[in-house]
């Protein structure tokens, strides 16, 4: 059997379990709760009325992420600027691809990006709850998941400013469109389902990251691939010297690491992050499901402001120079990556309605 017939066969069935997977969702959802509504605006949200609501409990959980996340956003724009503190050496890692490396620069500012702006989106959710008006700004956090795995697609970079911005651009206003104009409960699901989407994919490229990664430097050892410019060469060598971040200013934390190890940060983010999600869409009015999520957020991007640190202030022990290798970017692994990922949304929206109209018969 050739490679190429595999590989089709391969793609099928993953297209034919999505099928069935839509054919069993119901034409009828039964009874939907009815929308719980903002607090300050007094418009509906995208929940139900979450059933033993403890208001001092809740505005505590929420408080303890917005502070967390607000820190998280602070550090990590501060780690990956240029500074006269810092200086221009910082230690990042570089991307390998094709032979070629490029810096880990832009990445991890997509990523201080992407803690940031979901900061920004929390204190929306504090003023108009989840729904319509909060969906500008929440829509804001998948599209920096989206721009993420683009940059990592392409090895670090942009290769196409029109295209990656043109991208970005089309599926925020597709995100909103929909939100805006679909009647509940469609429009909470629409958006958790594309949040889901970007989501899965994350852990997916994430851990498909830390394994390629680990195998490479395995058998390859320590040698580097072809630096973009000499001006990189020059910089990734000075900064594995370690010598422009005095250890003695960062005594709290580490001066080396275990690369790749800290790319395993990155998948228990968005692990615990996709955890937590699940379980307040699964159980959408219970408080102790939505105490889950809030706790989800503390930790997922305290982890991504960690990675940035460790990336941008630590040596590597073994491979002071450190590289990452970009996942095989070819058409049938890329096609797979969102077929799965749709495949794995669409199952937890299937199991959603499932779940509630278990409950809404009781």
């Amino acid at each position: 059997m050739s490679l190429g017939l595999v590989k089709t066969l391969a793609v099928t069935g993953i297209f034919f379990l999505l099928v069935l997977l839509f054919a069993s969702f119901p034409k009828d959802l039964g009874s939907v709760p009815e929308q719980d509504t903002s607090k300050l605006t007094g418009y509906p949200a995208w929940h139900p009325v979450i059933k033993a609501f403890e208001a001092e409990k809740y505005q505590a959980f929420v408080e303890f992420s917005f502070i967390t996340l607000g820190v998280s956003g602070y550090y990590t724009l501060r780690w990956t600027s240029y500074t006269s503190k810092t200086g221009s050496g910082l230690q990042n890692s570089y991307f390998s691809k094709n032979g070629v490396a490029f810096p880990t620069t832009l990445f991890n500012r997509l990523l201080a990006g992407y803690v940031s702006i979901t900061f920004i989106a929390s204190v929306t959710y504090i003023l108009f709850d989840i729904g319509k008006l909060w969906a500008i700004t929440g829509s804001l956090h998948n599209v920096f998941e989206i721009a993420i795995m683009l940059v990592l697609h392409n090895g670090g970079k942009v290769t196409s400013h029109a295209g990656f911005f043109g991208l970005l651009a089309g599926y925020l206003i597709l995100v909103n469109i929909l939100s805006i104009t679909l009647s509940w409960p469609f429009d909470g699901l629409w958006f958790k389902w594309q949040g889901l989407c970007s989501d899965w994919a994350l852990i997916i490229q994430f851990t498909r990251l830390y394994y390629g990664t680990q195998k490479n430097l395995k058998e390859n050892g320590t040698s580097l691939p072809i630096f973009t410019s000499t001006s990189e060469q020059g910089e990734i060598q000075s900064s594995s010297l370690g010598e422009l971040i005095p250890e003695e200013q960062y005594n709290f934390f580490p001066t080396s690491v275990h690369h790749p190890r800290p790319l395993i940060l990155l998948i228990l983010a968005a692990i615990i992050h996709i955890i937590g999600n699940i379980t307040n869409t699964l159980l959408v009015d219970n408080l102790k499901a939505f105490y889950a999520f809030q706790l989800s957020y503390t930790i997922t991007y305290s982890l991504y402001s960690f990675y940035i640190y460790l990336d941008t202030h630590c040596t590597g022990i073994t491979t002071p120079r450190k590289r990452i290798y970009v996942p095989d970017t070819s058409r049938f692994k890329v096609i797979c990556v969102v077929l799965w990922s749709i495949f794995l949304s669409s199952a937890t929206i299937r199991l959603t309605v499932w779940v509630q109209q278990l409950i809404n018969k009781d």
